[in-house]
């Protein structure tokens, strides 16, 4: 299902990236792309009413997905983020949870996985 929301994407995997952004496009959503976590904060930070959504991948560089998380939940509290990880671990997903996160999915996703967590997520903003 087609959207018309904003959407931040954070992933230092630039095939993931490539992907998603064409996955974006073809359903609708504006998307902002950075596979640099640091970049994508300090863009945040200045264009925080700009987005509907936050994706953002947990092993990263720089800084993680729970600890931008973090952050960006300290600039706009009712955001909502989707954090990916190709891990399974039961304790980020844990940590994710408690410090706000609304939802998980694992890596390596699907397109149709993708496009029906963001809706749900964005469903229930609403």
């Amino acid at each position: 299902m087609p959207g018309n929301e904003r959407i931040l994407f954070i992933d230092d995997d630039k095939q993931v990236v490539f992907i998603v952004e064409d996955l974006f496009n073809d359903l609708e959503y504006e998307v902002t792309i950075f596979s640099d976590s640091l970049k994508a904060l300090e863009y945040f930070r200045k264009n925080s009413d700009s987005f509907d959504l936050i994706i953002t991948d947990q092993a990263m560089p720089g800084i993680t997905g729970l600890e931008l998380s973090v952050e960006i939940l300290k600039i706009n509290s009712k955001i909502p983020i989707i954090l990916t990880t190709g891990f399974g671990d039961k304790v980020i997903l844990e940590q994710a949870k408690k410090i706000g996160i609304t939802d998980f999915i694992l890596k390596p996703f699907t397109i149709v996985g993708l496009s029906r967590i963001i809706r749900k997520v964005l469903d229930r903003k609403e």
